[in-house]
């Protein structure tokens, strides 16, 4: 097993932008700075973990123990990142072994419907039909209008629908696609019930995953189909998308402002 030597490749973004195509130029300084601060506490750099065939520099095997064989390398895997779990005054995330297989198999239902249809809806609305608004009221307040957020204006409208057809749902009319996604959290809805979390009490992957999708529709400034379907005919969402905020990211707000500002400086 090797590990991944980036979650953002820098050579890609340059070669696009040679290509005038400046889509991921924005996210650079971040991840630049999260390798400064690896190489600071280790003493190497996270790209040298291995060479360009896999193989650990430090003769490490790493196929059996990851966490094992980075310790080794003085490098101590806590999983702290995960779900911030241990941060005070935040809610700690549940094993999914803990539930039931019947409410597993519910919860992957529930996954697949709106990572790949109840999304893709609003994809559509958003980056697609909506892009003009997106870019008057997102783009250029929170990250300004640099080179890097051209292509959200000009392009990714096209990519977008032409994407979203592509999946079949693109093909419908923009009523029938609103029409779908209404279903969509209708029946998230329905499943939530009058539970805190999907599964009862406390919050499990699933919830991270229809939080990660929902809050793009009741937070985002837009005037969308489905933000208001939301507000008018499924609340329990919405209540449901502003408990997980409180309760696993308390510092939303700030952190919110923070990365918004530390972007724009990129982007410009």
């Amino acid at each position: 097993m090797a590990i991944e030597n980036r979650f953002f490749d820098i050579e890609q973004s340059t070669f696009y932008e040679n290509a005038k195509n400046y889509f991921h130029t924005w996210r650079k300084t971040g991840y630049k700075k999260v390798l400064s601060a690896f190489k600071f506490k280790y003493g190497i750099k996270f790209e040298d973990l291995h060479d360009d065939e896999g193989e650990y520099k430090q003769g490490v095997d790493i196929s059996n123990d990851y966490a094992r064989a980075l310790k080794d390398m003085g490098i101590e895997v806590t999983y702290k990142g995960d779900s911030r779990k241990g941060e005070p005054g935040i809610q700690d995330l549940k094993s999914d072994d803990e539930i039931s297989s019947t409410h597993q198999a519910t919860n992957h239902l529930a996954t697949v419907t709106i990572e790949n249809h109840t999304s893709l809806a609003g994809f559509h609305w958003r980056y697609g039909y909506n892009m003009p608004e997106f870019y008057e009221k997102v783009c250029e307040p929170y990250f300004g209008s640099g080179k890097s957020l051209l292509f959200f204006r000009y392009l990714q409208p096209y990519g977008m629908i032409m994407k979203t057809k592509m999946h079949g749902l693109g093909r419908h009319s923009l009523s029938e696609i609103a029409e779908f996604s209404f279903k969509d959290l209708e029946a998230l809805s329905n499943l939530l019930g009058e539970k805190p979390y999907f599964n009862g009490n406390s919050p499990k992957t699933v919830d991270c995953t229809v939080f990660g999708h929902l809050v793009q529709f009741v937070y985002m400034p837009l005037d969308i189909p489905q933000k208001q379907y939301i507000k008018e005919k499924c609340p329990n969402l919405e209540e449901f998308v502003d408990r997980m905020k409180n309760n696993l990211w308390p510092d939303w707000e700030e952190m919110c402002n923070r990365s918004c500002m530390e972007d724009k400086r990129v982007a410009n």
